[in-house]
């Protein structure tokens, strides 16, 4: 992401999975691990599993804390967890919001 200026960034929140559908959930994979580069920091940020749609949270945000000026952030993924029938290896994330 490139941001006009330099911005204050605490948080960042995401939306690990595609979370449009049950469906769309289970058929695609999810970020198990991250780094965060371009803040200033190297942040690793580790997502617990949520292995079924409908499971309690599987569409909320999760959140990684951060403390950093940027005028970009750019995410680094180094593991995966795969769609729930292990076929498909597409890897999806619904939302990121930054919070300053």
């Amino acid at each position: 992401w490139q941001f006009d200026g330099s911005h204050s960034i605490k948080l960042i929140c995401v939306r690990n999975g595609f979370d449009d559908t049950n469906f769309t959930y289970d058929d695609t994979g999810q970020v198990h691990e991250l780094r965060v580069d371009d803040c200033g920091q190297v942040v690793v940020h580790d997502f617990p599993q949520i292995a079924v749609a409908g499971e309690a949270h599987w569409d909320k945000f999760q959140d990684i804390g951060m403390s950093c000026k940027a005028t970009s952030v750019a995410f680094i993924i180094s593991s995966i967890y795969p769609a729930a029938d292990g076929k498909n290896q597409q890897v999806a994330i619904s939302d990121v919001t930054f919070w300053g």
